[in-house]
């Protein structure tokens, strides 16, 4: 059983050096995102697949470990939780465990913020260049002049017309 705790032990350990990994590059993202930087974001999104990769193969260990240590307790492996780990028997790594538990849950919080903060950004962002273009389109079909039935052309709403800076 102390084997089964410190595999999951050192799995907790590598799930918290990638979670920092994912802080650190949620932070970048943000940087790039409130700076306008496309490639910063694409470098961002590219390791972020990454990290994403080894979350995977990490989980897929920890299933392992969690079926055996369920196995070896005797209980049901559905719903199984470290919290349920810990409360179902003594063991001397339990307190370690527990603080790195304890440090999981900062971090998803911090993930879970960071991760929210950059989504208002962007929602903001998008949302300005929504009105912007909507206003810009109400704007260029009321100074345009229509035509006629009979092909005369009508007048403009407006005394002015937007004109392109481009050459």
């Amino acid at each position: 059983m102390t084997k089964l705790y410190k595999t999951l032990l050192n799995q907790m350990g590598q799930k918290i050096a990638i979670y920092n990994e994912l802080i650190e590059l949620l932070k970048q993202e943000w940087d790039s995102v409130s700076g306008y930087s496309l490639m910063g974001v694409q470098e961002v999104l590219n390791k972020k697949e990454t990290l994403v990769l080894k979350m995977q193969v990490l989980e897929e260990n920890r299933l392992e470990v969690v079926r055996a240590i369920a196995n070896k307790l005797d209980v049901p492996y559905e719903g199984l939780t470290l919290k349920k780990i810990l409360a179902l028997k003594s063991h001397p790594l339990n307190n370690k465990l527990n603080l790195y538990r304890k440090k999981l849950l900062k971090q998803i919080d911090m993930i879970a913020e960071l991760t929210e903060k950059t989504k208002r950004i962007v929602d903001h962002s998008s949302m300005s260049i929504k009105k912007s273009l909507s206003f810009l389109h109400k704007t260029q079909e009321k100074s345009e002049a229509g035509y006629q039935a009979k092909g005369k052309i009508r007048e403009g709403k407006m005394q002015s017309r937007m004109l392109s800076a481009e050459v």
